[in-house]
């Protein structure tokens, strides 16, 4: 069966505000052979009003911590209110094989409460890292 998403000539949008974080990483290429480490400096540029922690995950499969069944994927470290940067340090499988990936690393910060006391769910902001070249060599 085939079915149409859409019927008119449209395009749905999302219009945001500025973010309230940046995640830079100090380097746009970082070479490793199966089962090392990468290791990265992450720098955090915030928003003058953002006094909030941040969480950092990997949004790339297979780099950094695994998460067991369905749950949520671990935190690889949390930027405090008062830091500009974050050492990072992923595994790299030892049977990736050799060739070029790119990690993109996501930050999430708690969602601010709402304005009026009012109970409301919130979505916590989330935003991606400038990417990196990873380059897997053979062992």
């Amino acid at each position: 069966m085939l079915t149409r998403m859409d019927r008119g000539p449209g395009l749905a949008l999302a219009v945001r505000g500025d973010a309230p974080f940046s995640l830079t990483p100090t380097e746009e290429e970082v070479t490793v052979k199966p089962g090392g480490k990468i290791e990265l400096a992450l720098k955090v540029a915030r928003d003058e009003k953002f006094k909030d922690p941040i969480q950092i995950f990997s949004a790339t499969p297979n780099f950094g911590p695994r998460a067991p069944g369905n749950q949520p994927p671990p935190v690889i470290v949390t930027v405090g209110a008062d830091k500009t940067e974050a050492k990072i340090s992923l595994d790299v499988p030892a049977n990736t094989a050799p060739g070029t990936y790119t990690l993109v690393l996501r930050g999430q910060s708690p969602a601010p409460p709402p304005k009026g006391g009012q109970p409301i769910a919130r979505a916590a902001a989330t935003f991606p890292s400038v990417p990196v070249t990873v380059v897997v060599e053979k062992k």
